[in-house]
Order: structure tokens, then C-alpha cells, then sequence
């Protein structure tokens, strides 16, 4: 459980899916709402990046993952509650992903798919649903991201975790509840465009 200057309590789930040492952690924190993610896609998720409204500001994180696939982008008029998907077990091979079972020993763990949805939509699949399942749902709302990737034009997401608001006011126990830390990965405000670019040229190139 996490305190925060709004008075709210937000609890910490997961994050699901690959969490080697070499892998980079992230961590958008947590408040108000989610307003748009930008996915990049294909035989897995390469990244997501995420608009929040928070303090009254909308404000942008940094992309987590890589830039190329397919490239989608997704708004939200209402709370986003839950986020489901697969993760599994791949290699690389120097010009070629496989499955991990070609080579069990030489793997990393990546999120093969993302679904999202409200009350009364939903969004996706994107990628392949391949895999372990993974969901994570709560009707007081989404409010946060967090996770471990590989960053890069050939990154990919490997984690994912969120936070969710608690309807408590105060801890079982009654102890303090330690503050949230200062995100691994500001949040920052760049244009979003800049990730669409990106996926334009990787898809001429291609």
C-alpha cells in the first residue's frame, strides 16, 4: 500500500511477466486517470506509452520498449479498469525471434498481448494471445503503470504491473504507509508524435 498527497490509498499489482536483472525497470506512479496509451505491436508488445490527467495536468510518460510494429493509440472518456494479456518465454537468435522452447536456455520473458477495457468498452487484443494469461481488474479505476522493459528501436515490453486505487482510508495495522518513491522514469512532456515517426520510418525502411 502507498499513501499519496491527495489523501488516497493506491495498492501496487504485479508487475506480471519477465523481471531479469538486465531488464530495465519503470514506473509511471500513480494518481487520477489514464487518458491515452500508444502501443506498439506484432508478434508481441513492444511498448506502450501513457497520457495521464493528474492534478488537473495532463502530462505524458516516457515510451517504455522499442518503436517498431504496428502503432495504435487509444483514448479513454472514462476510468480505465481493467487490463488483461499473455507473457511468454522467447530467444534471439541474431536475425530472428523463435519461440523459447527451440532454445530453453538462451530466453527472455516478453508480453506477447495487451487487452484494455471500461465499463463499457474494450480495446484490443493487441499483439498475439499466446501464452500465460495474465488480468488485472478493479472498478475504483487504473491509475498507473509499472514494469520492466527492453528500451531501444528493437526494444520490447517484458513486464507489466499497475496501480489501482484502495477504498481504504487507513492501513489494517495502523502503521504509516511508506511514500511513494520518486518514479524510476520521469514522467515527461514530449510529443507524442514522436513515436508515430518513428514506426513510419522503421515501416518504409522495412
Amino acid at each position: 500500500m502507498i499513501s499519496a498527497a491527495d489523501g488516497e490509498i493506491y495498492l501496487k499489482l504485479g508487475p506480471t511477466g519477465g523481471k531479469d536483472g538486465f531488464l530495465e525497470a519503470w514506473d509511471d506512479g500513480f494518481g487520477d486517470d489514464v487518458k491515452q496509451i500508444c502501443i506498439c505491436h506484432g508478434e508481441y508488445i513492444v511498448s506502450i506509452q501513457t497520457t495521464y490527467k493528474r492534478d488537473g495536468i495532463t502530462i505524458v510518460s516516457n515510451r517504455h520498449g522499442g518503436t517498431e510494429g504496428n502503432f495504435d493509440v487509444i483514448y479513454f472518456n472514462e476510468p480505465l479498469t481493467w487490463v488483461s494479456g499473455h507473457y511468454q518465454s522467447w530467444y534471439m537468435e541474431p536475425d530472428a525471434w523463435r519461440l523459447a522452447e527451440y532454445c530453453p536456455n538462451n530466453d527472455t520473458m516478453v508480453i506477447r498481448s495487451l487487452k484494455l477495457g471500461t465499463d463499457r468498452a474494450t480495446y484490443g487484443p493487441f499483439g498475439k494471445e499466446h501464452g500465460e494469461p495474465f488480468h488485472y481488474n478493479s472498478s475504483t479505476g487504473i491509475c498507473g503503470f509499472h514494469g520492466y522493459c527492453h528500451n531501444g528501436d528493437s526494444g520490447m515490453l517484458n513486464a507489466m504491473g499497475v496501480y489501482v486505487r484502495a477504498m481504504a482510508a487507513h492501513s489494517i495495522n495502523n502503521n504509516p504507509i511508506p511514500a511513494m518513491a520518486t518514479p524510476t522514469r520521469a514522467i515527461t512532456s514530449p510529443p507524442l508524435q514522436d513515436m508515430a515517426e518513428s514506426n513510419e520510418t522503421s515501416t518504409t525502411e522495412s
